[in-house]
């Protein structure tokens, strides 16, 4: 026996550094986080295709299996759709199957029944005020909005409301929580600019692309505030919650949604 003879023997423990790739994880599901940060940051452009299999394996030196795995992976999650002789694409997200919709008018433009509110310069018939701030004015946000934008301080998110108004009536009044650390350059825009479709304003000006949506609708009674479109206290009111997010899973909107429950038609087909 050595000199300590009841000397625990010792441990090693391994700490990964910061930004390391943990090889634990396969290779192509590695590449697959990386090719999803490349089209969130926008290195992949919309409408041309992404590099060929080919290119990206004697880039990174890797096995065209490896490449095909890792590509595949992202069309399966629908981030990205393969056309034949064509090459390979970046997906945008369908919101036809939006519950924004259910407050769709006749008159609405289908290209805008996903966001639930007509587009001006599409032609719809309704228009659209919007307000932003860089701090909460109507009230702190909910807790859940700063755990599901990965924020600790109302400080650290921007704030839009906007009111939805259908001939002339209003009808669908919306907040909008954003990281401010994203969505700076939006606080520069007149407000004019912030009416009509929200998606292209975040690409355009922040760089932002939104990949896909989770949305819930609930049923609550109107507020005070619900009085901006038409209701009194007590009233029934859809609440619409929508948390979007980008090509890299990253949640990056968080929007609560309140209309008229009378205004609120949900149909669902099952074949």
């Amino acid at each position: 026996p050595g000199p300590f003879p009841n000397r625990e023997p010792a441990v090693t423990i391994e700490i990964p550094m910061p930004n390391a790739p943990d090889h634990r994880i396969p290779l192509y599901l590695r590449l697959r986080s990386d090719f999803a940060e490349r089209i969130a940051e926008g290195e992949w452009a919309f409408g041309s295709a992404i590099p060929p299999e080919t290119e990206l394996a004697s880039t990174l030196q890797v096995s065209m299996g490896t490449i095909r795995k890792a590509i595949e992976a992202l069309v399966d999650e629908g981030l990205l759709v393969r056309s034949r002789g064509r090459g390979t694409f970046i997906r945008r997200p369908s919101f036809e199957k939006s519950l924004y919709r259910a407050f769709r008018t006749p008159t609405e433009p289908a290209e805008a029944a996903g966001e639930g509110y007509p587009d001006p310069s599409a032609g719809g018939t309704g228009s659209i005020s919007a307000t932003i701030t860089a701090f909460p004015e109507e009230a702190a946000p909910p807790n859940e909005v700063l755990d599901k934008l990965g924020v600790r301080r109302p400080q650290d998110l921007i704030e839009m409301h906007r009111l939805t108004s259908a001939s002339g009536k209003p009808e669908l009044r919306e907040r909008i929580w954003l990281p401010r650390k994203r969505f700076q350059n939006l606080l520069a825009l007149p407000e004019p600019e912030l009416q009509g479709l929200l998606y292209p304003i975040y690409e355009s000006s922040c760089s932002q692309r939104v990949a896909s949506v989770q949305e819930t609708f609930s049923i609550d009674t109107a507020t005070n505030a619900d009085a901006t479109i038409g209701l009194k206290s007590g009233e029934p009111v859809v609440v619409l919650t929508r948390i979007a997010f980008d090509y890299a899973g990253q949640p990056i909107e968080y929007r609560l949604a309140r209309g008229a429950a009378a205004n609120f038609t949900f149909t669902v087909e099952i074949r």
